[in-house]
């Protein structure tokens, strides 16, 4: 999930999928999404990674 903040402090999240090299992490959004337009506005942002642990 990342979250992300409008010009008014307003906070929105979206479910994203994301990949990683290992050393960063990459998200894909359109362009007009709102959470690219917030990015563009104001880059603060968190990002809640998930990991999936398999039962042994």
């Amino acid at each position: 999930m990342i979250s992300t903040v409008d010009q008014h402090n307003t906070p929105h999240n979206s479910v994203v999928v994301y990949q990683s090299d290992g050393e960063d992490l990459y998200i894909q959004t359109g362009a007009n999404t709102l959470k690219a337009r917030n990015i563009m506005q104001n880059n603060k942002r968190t990002l809640q990674v998930g990991l999936n642990y398999e039962k042994k």
